[in-house]
Protein backbone atom coordinates (compact mmCIF):
# COMPACT_ATOMS: atom_id res chain seq x y z
CA UNK A 1 0.00 0.00 0.00
CA UNK A 2 2.72 2.77 0.58
CA UNK A 3 4.40 1.63 -2.87
CA UNK A 4 0.82 2.42 -4.35
CA UNK A 5 1.25 5.80 -2.51
CA UNK A 6 4.69 6.76 -3.66
CA UNK A 7 4.15 6.00 -6.80
CA UNK A 8 0.71 8.04 -6.94
CA UNK A 9 2.48 10.92 -5.48
CA UNK A 10 5.08 10.82 -7.78
CA UNK A 11 2.84 11.04 -10.93
CA UNK A 12 0.74 13.76 -9.58
CA UNK A 13 4.37 15.48 -8.82
CA UNK A 14 5.09 14.91 -12.43
CA UNK A 15 2.07 16.50 -13.80
CA UNK A 16 2.50 19.70 -11.44
CA UNK A 17 6.11 20.45 -11.94
CA UNK A 18 6.42 19.12 -15.74
CA UNK A 19 4.58 20.31 -18.51
CA UNK A 20 3.96 18.79 -22.15
CA UNK A 21 5.97 15.53 -21.52
CA UNK A 22 9.76 17.55 -21.79
CA UNK A 23 10.20 18.11 -18.49
CA UNK A 24 10.48 21.85 -18.27
CA UNK A 25 9.22 23.39 -14.82
CA UNK A 26 6.51 26.17 -15.34
CA UNK A 27 8.64 28.83 -16.22
CA UNK A 28 8.33 27.44 -19.67
CA UNK A 29 5.26 26.01 -22.10
CA UNK A 30 6.77 24.51 -25.26
CA UNK A 31 5.04 25.49 -28.50
CA UNK A 32 3.44 22.75 -29.75
CA UNK A 33 2.74 23.97 -33.12
CA UNK A 34 6.09 25.51 -33.31
CA UNK A 35 8.71 24.40 -36.20
CA UNK A 36 12.75 24.01 -35.11
CA UNK A 37 13.93 26.95 -34.33
CA UNK A 38 17.39 26.99 -35.91
CA UNK A 39 17.22 30.78 -35.94
CA UNK A 40 14.77 33.05 -34.26
CA UNK A 41 13.99 36.95 -35.08
CA UNK A 42 10.96 38.96 -33.95
CA UNK A 43 10.43 42.51 -35.39
CA UNK A 44 8.83 45.32 -33.40
CA UNK A 45 5.40 45.05 -34.19
CA UNK A 46 6.20 41.08 -32.16
CA UNK A 47 5.95 39.15 -35.38
CA UNK A 48 8.22 36.02 -35.26
CA UNK A 49 10.28 34.39 -37.67
CA UNK A 50 11.69 30.80 -37.07
CA UNK A 51 14.10 29.30 -39.83
CA UNK A 52 15.04 25.78 -39.51
CA UNK A 53 15.92 22.55 -42.62
CA UNK A 54 12.14 22.75 -43.15
CA UNK A 55 11.89 26.11 -44.23
CA UNK A 56 10.68 30.08 -42.96
CA UNK A 57 7.95 30.19 -40.59
CA UNK A 58 6.23 33.23 -38.89
CA UNK A 59 3.54 33.81 -35.92
CA UNK A 60 1.38 36.72 -35.75
CA UNK A 61 0.28 35.70 -32.44
CA UNK A 62 3.31 34.89 -29.74
CA UNK A 63 4.31 31.67 -30.86
CA UNK A 64 0.58 29.76 -30.36
CA UNK A 65 0.43 29.15 -34.13
CA UNK A 66 2.88 29.21 -37.32
CA UNK A 67 2.66 29.68 -41.31
CA UNK A 68 4.99 28.31 -43.52
CA UNK A 69 6.87 31.28 -45.51
CA UNK A 70 9.01 29.20 -47.44
CA UNK A 71 9.34 25.64 -47.91
CA UNK A 72 13.03 24.38 -48.33
CA UNK A 73 12.20 20.56 -50.13
CA UNK A 74 10.15 22.19 -53.01
CA UNK A 75 10.67 25.61 -54.70
CA UNK A 76 8.15 28.91 -53.25
CA UNK A 77 5.60 28.96 -56.29
CA UNK A 78 5.91 32.88 -55.17
CA UNK A 79 9.48 33.43 -56.78
CA UNK A 80 11.53 32.57 -54.07
CA UNK A 81 13.95 30.54 -55.36
CA UNK A 82 14.85 26.77 -54.14
CA UNK A 83 17.66 27.05 -51.95
CA UNK A 84 18.58 24.74 -48.67
CA UNK A 85 18.99 26.66 -45.81
CA UNK A 86 19.02 30.45 -44.13
CA UNK A 87 22.33 31.69 -42.31
CA UNK A 88 20.68 34.79 -41.08
CA UNK A 89 17.82 36.81 -40.46
CA UNK A 90 17.71 40.91 -40.33
CA UNK A 91 14.78 42.89 -39.00
CA UNK A 92 15.91 46.00 -40.62
CA UNK A 93 12.64 47.85 -39.55
CA UNK A 94 8.89 47.34 -39.05
CA UNK A 95 8.07 46.71 -42.98
CA UNK A 96 11.68 45.24 -44.43
CA UNK A 97 13.49 42.18 -43.59
CA UNK A 98 16.73 40.58 -45.06
CA UNK A 99 18.06 36.88 -45.22
CA UNK A 100 21.13 35.17 -46.15
CA UNK A 101 20.78 32.20 -48.30
CA UNK A 102 23.48 29.96 -48.43
CA UNK A 103 23.02 29.20 -51.95
CA UNK A 104 20.73 32.48 -53.63
CA UNK A 105 22.17 35.34 -51.97
CA UNK A 106 20.94 38.33 -50.14
CA UNK A 107 17.01 39.07 -50.15
CA UNK A 108 14.68 41.19 -49.11
CA UNK A 109 10.82 41.22 -48.11
CA UNK A 110 8.56 43.85 -47.13
CA UNK A 111 5.18 41.96 -46.37
CA UNK A 112 6.50 39.70 -43.67
CA UNK A 113 8.40 37.13 -45.83
CA UNK A 114 5.13 36.80 -48.09
CA UNK A 115 7.54 37.85 -51.19
CA UNK A 116 11.33 38.64 -52.21
CA UNK A 117 12.94 40.80 -53.78
CA UNK A 118 16.75 39.12 -55.02
CA UNK A 119 19.83 41.57 -54.81
CA UNK A 120 21.72 40.74 -57.67
CA UNK A 121 23.74 43.71 -57.68
CA UNK A 122 26.53 42.26 -55.35
CA UNK A 123 30.07 40.40 -56.95
CA UNK A 124 30.25 36.71 -56.06
CA UNK A 125 27.09 37.25 -53.57
CA UNK A 126 25.61 33.22 -54.40
CA UNK A 127 26.85 32.20 -50.73
CA UNK A 128 24.99 34.86 -48.43
CA UNK A 129 26.73 34.54 -44.94
CA UNK A 130 25.71 37.26 -42.98
CA UNK A 131 23.90 40.55 -42.73
CA UNK A 132 23.23 43.01 -40.24
CA UNK A 133 22.69 47.03 -39.48
CA UNK A 134 24.07 50.08 -37.56
CA UNK A 135 21.70 52.56 -35.90
CA UNK A 136 21.95 54.77 -39.00
CA UNK A 137 20.49 52.31 -41.18
CA UNK A 138 23.92 51.35 -42.88
CA UNK A 139 24.03 47.69 -44.27
CA UNK A 140 26.85 45.63 -43.82
CA UNK A 141 26.82 42.32 -45.82
CA UNK A 142 29.29 39.33 -46.17
CA UNK A 143 29.44 36.57 -48.81
CA UNK A 144 32.10 34.10 -49.69
CA UNK A 145 33.22 36.78 -52.34
CA UNK A 146 33.86 39.83 -49.72
CA UNK A 147 32.12 41.95 -47.63
CA UNK A 148 30.25 45.04 -48.51
CA UNK A 149 27.94 47.76 -47.36
CA UNK A 150 24.74 50.24 -48.31
CA UNK A 151 23.78 53.18 -47.53
CA UNK A 152 20.46 52.86 -49.51
CA UNK A 153 19.01 49.69 -48.48
CA UNK A 154 20.88 47.51 -50.76
CA UNK A 155 20.34 49.99 -53.56
CA UNK A 156 24.15 49.88 -54.20
CA UNK A 157 27.12 48.53 -52.53
CA UNK A 158 30.67 49.59 -51.21
CA UNK A 159 33.16 46.51 -50.94
CA UNK A 160 34.79 46.72 -47.17
CA UNK A 161 38.71 45.53 -47.49
CA UNK A 162 41.05 48.09 -45.98
CA UNK A 163 43.85 46.15 -45.15
CA UNK A 164 41.59 43.47 -43.93
CA UNK A 165 43.41 40.11 -45.43
CA UNK A 166 39.87 37.71 -45.53
CA UNK A 167 37.72 35.86 -47.45
CA UNK A 168 35.24 37.31 -46.13
CA UNK A 169 33.21 37.78 -43.00
CA UNK A 170 31.11 34.98 -41.38
CA UNK A 171 29.33 37.26 -38.87
CA UNK A 172 29.11 41.03 -38.71
CA UNK A 173 28.56 42.29 -34.47
CA UNK A 174 27.98 46.27 -34.23
CA UNK A 175 27.85 47.84 -31.24
CA UNK A 176 25.78 51.46 -30.32
CA UNK A 177 29.31 53.73 -31.40
CA UNK A 178 29.69 51.71 -34.84
CA UNK A 179 32.31 49.48 -34.28
CA UNK A 180 31.98 46.67 -36.29
CA UNK A 181 33.57 43.40 -35.25
CA UNK A 182 33.96 40.82 -37.70
CA UNK A 183 34.55 37.09 -37.98
CA UNK A 184 36.93 36.14 -40.79
CA UNK A 185 37.81 33.30 -42.54
CA UNK A 186 41.38 33.43 -43.66
CA UNK A 187 41.95 29.82 -44.57
CA UNK A 188 39.21 28.12 -46.91
CA UNK A 189 39.65 25.00 -46.28
CA UNK A 190 40.76 24.38 -43.23
CA UNK A 191 37.66 27.17 -41.74
CA UNK A 192 40.22 29.35 -39.57
CA UNK A 193 39.49 32.50 -38.69
CA UNK A 194 40.57 35.83 -36.98
CA UNK A 195 38.36 38.58 -35.35
CA UNK A 196 39.01 41.85 -36.97
CA UNK A 197 37.92 45.46 -35.94
CA UNK A 198 36.35 48.04 -38.52
CA UNK A 199 36.45 51.78 -37.34
CA UNK A 200 33.33 53.61 -39.53
CA UNK A 201 34.52 56.85 -38.58
CA UNK A 202 38.31 56.00 -39.64
CA UNK A 203 36.86 53.78 -42.89
CA UNK A 204 39.70 51.53 -41.16
CA UNK A 205 40.01 47.65 -39.89
CA UNK A 206 42.45 46.03 -37.64
CA UNK A 207 42.99 42.43 -36.56
CA UNK A 208 41.70 42.41 -32.80
CA UNK A 209 44.21 41.52 -29.95
CA UNK A 210 43.16 39.26 -27.10
CA UNK A 211 44.76 38.14 -23.76
CA UNK A 212 45.53 34.95 -25.34
CA UNK A 213 45.51 33.48 -28.79
CA UNK A 214 42.24 32.06 -29.80
CA UNK A 215 41.48 28.84 -31.17
CA UNK A 216 38.73 28.86 -33.41
CA UNK A 217 37.24 31.92 -32.71
CA UNK A 218 33.52 33.18 -32.95
CA UNK A 219 31.58 36.37 -32.61
CA UNK A 220 28.50 35.45 -30.00
CA UNK A 221 26.79 38.56 -30.18
CA UNK A 222 27.11 42.61 -28.93
CA UNK A 223 24.68 44.94 -27.22
CA UNK A 224 25.14 48.52 -27.53
CA UNK A 225 27.98 48.72 -25.25
CA UNK A 226 30.22 45.87 -25.21
CA UNK A 227 31.24 42.57 -27.96
CA UNK A 228 31.50 38.60 -26.84
CA UNK A 229 33.81 36.37 -28.20
CA UNK A 230 33.74 32.83 -27.78
CA UNK A 231 37.11 30.42 -28.59
CA UNK A 232 36.69 26.57 -29.65
CA UNK A 233 37.08 25.20 -25.97
CA UNK A 234 34.07 27.41 -24.88
CA UNK A 235 36.19 30.35 -22.93
CA UNK A 236 34.06 33.76 -23.35
CA UNK A 237 35.74 36.85 -23.69
CA UNK A 238 33.65 40.50 -23.61
CA UNK A 239 34.79 43.85 -24.77
CA UNK A 240 33.24 46.79 -22.92
CA UNK A 241 35.48 49.57 -24.48
CA UNK A 242 35.20 49.11 -28.39
CA UNK A 243 37.48 46.12 -28.74
CA UNK A 244 40.28 47.60 -27.88
CA UNK A 245 40.55 45.87 -24.74
CA UNK A 246 39.25 42.10 -23.90
CA UNK A 247 38.78 40.22 -20.39
CA UNK A 248 38.08 36.66 -20.10
CA UNK A 249 35.16 35.56 -18.22
CA UNK A 250 35.44 33.91 -14.76
CA UNK A 251 33.56 30.91 -16.08
CA UNK A 252 33.76 28.39 -19.03
CA UNK A 253 30.34 28.40 -20.57
CA UNK A 254 30.55 26.36 -23.65
CA UNK A 255 32.05 26.04 -26.80
CA UNK A 256 28.72 25.74 -28.04
CA UNK A 257 27.43 29.06 -27.12
CA UNK A 258 25.37 29.97 -29.49
CA UNK A 259 23.94 33.85 -28.60
CA UNK A 260 24.15 36.12 -25.87
CA UNK A 261 21.46 39.40 -25.27
CA UNK A 262 20.72 42.10 -22.89
CA UNK A 263 17.83 42.12 -20.88
CA UNK A 264 15.65 45.73 -20.39
CA UNK A 265 17.41 45.86 -16.58
CA UNK A 266 20.76 45.40 -17.91
CA UNK A 267 21.32 41.86 -17.23
CA UNK A 268 23.04 39.39 -20.28
CA UNK A 269 21.34 35.74 -21.21
CA UNK A 270 23.02 33.13 -22.43
CA UNK A 271 21.98 30.12 -24.37
CA UNK A 272 24.65 27.35 -24.55
CA UNK A 273 23.67 24.12 -26.45
CA UNK A 274 23.45 20.92 -24.47
CA UNK A 275 24.43 23.39 -21.31
CA UNK A 276 22.02 25.26 -20.99
CA UNK A 277 20.93 28.97 -20.14
CA UNK A 278 22.97 31.01 -18.22
CA UNK A 279 22.81 35.25 -16.86
CA UNK A 280 25.68 37.74 -15.65
CA UNK A 281 24.77 40.65 -13.71
CA UNK A 282 28.03 41.99 -14.16
CA UNK A 283 28.39 42.96 -17.77
CA UNK A 284 29.75 38.66 -18.02
CA UNK A 285 32.67 39.00 -15.95
CA UNK A 286 30.82 35.72 -13.86
CA UNK A 287 28.16 33.64 -15.08
CA UNK A 288 25.54 31.52 -13.02
CA UNK A 289 23.20 29.02 -14.59
CA UNK A 290 19.46 30.14 -14.62
CA UNK A 291 17.18 28.17 -12.34
CA UNK A 292 14.22 27.84 -14.31
CA UNK A 293 15.68 25.53 -17.33
CA UNK A 294 14.21 23.42 -20.50
CA UNK A 295 13.32 20.13 -20.51
CA UNK A 296 15.23 20.02 -24.19
CA UNK A 297 19.10 21.20 -23.95
CA UNK A 298 19.49 21.05 -27.78
CA UNK A 299 19.23 25.14 -27.63
CA UNK A 300 20.28 26.71 -31.28
CA UNK A 301 18.70 30.79 -30.94
CA UNK A 302 17.24 33.17 -28.78
CA UNK A 303 15.05 36.32 -29.55
CA UNK A 304 13.52 38.69 -26.77
CA UNK A 305 9.81 39.73 -27.89
CA UNK A 306 9.39 43.35 -27.62
CA UNK A 307 6.80 42.61 -24.90
CA UNK A 308 9.80 41.48 -22.62
CA UNK A 309 9.16 37.60 -22.90
CA UNK A 310 12.15 35.30 -24.35
CA UNK A 311 11.98 32.35 -26.90
CA UNK A 312 14.06 29.52 -27.36
CA UNK A 313 14.78 27.85 -30.39
CA UNK A 314 15.77 24.07 -30.24
CA UNK A 315 15.71 21.01 -32.79
CA UNK A 316 12.38 19.28 -31.50
CA UNK A 317 10.71 23.21 -31.14
CA UNK A 318 10.23 26.48 -29.97
CA UNK A 319 10.00 27.35 -26.08
CA UNK A 320 8.51 30.33 -24.37
CA UNK A 321 8.94 32.20 -21.33
CA UNK A 322 5.64 32.44 -19.14
CA UNK A 323 7.48 35.67 -17.03
CA UNK A 324 9.89 38.24 -18.31
CA UNK A 325 13.48 37.58 -18.96
CA UNK A 326 14.79 39.39 -15.66
CA UNK A 327 12.52 37.06 -13.34
CA UNK A 328 14.73 34.33 -15.70
CA UNK A 329 17.66 36.28 -14.16
CA UNK A 330 17.11 35.02 -10.64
Amino acid sequence: MKTNHLCISLILCSILCFDNGFGQNSAWKKLESSPPGEILSVNSRGVLFASSYLGMYCSLNNGDTWIQLISFSNPDKKGFPYTDGINCILQFDESRMFICTQYHGLQMSTDNGASWLLFNNIPYASSALTVSRNHNGKIYFASGGGSYSSLDTGRSWHNLTHGCNFLGASKFSINGSNYILHSNIIDGKSGAKNISLYDEAMDTCCDVSFPKDLEMPEIVSSNSSEYFVRDYWGNLFYSTDNGISWHQSVNRLSEYLRCIIETPLGALIAAAENHGIFYSTDKGANWLKATSQLGSNDILSMVLHPSGILFVGTRSGIFRANTTVDNLCK
